[in-house]
């Protein structure tokens, strides 16, 4: 069994984000991939563009061997699955 760690992500590692972001495009098989360029498209940047100025931007990752291996991170916004403010209040520290 191989060991891990969750950790929070730290301000200086957030340009990793590219690389996970690269990653979760889902690609149907037998589709070629595209030029990783394109996670430079607005439409995906809204991801992870100035990640961390947000008070609800949040990361976690795992890491073995001091290696990151894996991210989760959320951020809200304006995007798919938003719920507007009158109906959901967040406490944002």
């Amino acid at each position: 069994m191989m060991n891990f760690k969750i950790r929070e992500m730290q301000a200086s590692e957030y340009g990793e984000l590219e690389n996970f972001l690269y990653e979760a495009i889902f690609i149907p098989a037998g589709t070629v991939k595209p030029a990783r360029e394109i996670i430079y498209q607005p439409e995906l940047q809204i991801y992870i563009k100035n990640f961390g100025e947000g008070k609800a931007d949040f990361c976690f990752v795992a890491e073995i061997e001091n290696k990151i291996v894996g991210a989760a991170w959320s951020r809200i916004m304006n995007d798919y699955g938003h719920i507007d403010g009158k109906r959901l209040r967040l406490r944002c520290q």
